[in-house]
């Protein structure tokens, strides 16, 4: 992507959730992820789980700790979706949608 003139890639980036585990050979490419975003300018919630491993939340139901961190994201994402993308602007899940029935 290139930079706008005179510009920084941050206002046009989504805020961003970068998850890492302890047992996975791709932390660490998470982490200077989440610290390039930060660098450019973009608000980056992170969240790190130590001593899990690669593939938790496939152990929904199983394990509290896959339970724990479905319940973080859904959070993560809620406060994004909660908030104007612009000021005086409103959030998506607050728009109004016409019922099928309504629909074109």
């Amino acid at each position: 992507m290139n930079r706008p003139p005179g510009g920084s890639l941050a206002p046009r980036l989504a805020p961003a959730t970068i998850v890492t585990v302890e047992h996975d050979p791709l932390r660490d490419d998470g982490r200077r992820y989440a610290a390039r975003l930060r660098r450019a300018g973009v608000e980056v919630e992170e969240w790190r789980y130590p001593g899990l491993a690669h593939g938790t939340l496939s152990l929904l139901g199983r394990i509290g700790a896959a339970e724990r961190m479905l319940t973080d994201l859904a959070h993560s994402l809620r406060r994004v979706l909660h908030r104007p993308a612009i000021e005086g602007s409103t959030p998506a899940n607050d728009r109004q949608q016409p019922a099928l029935e309504d629909a074109p």
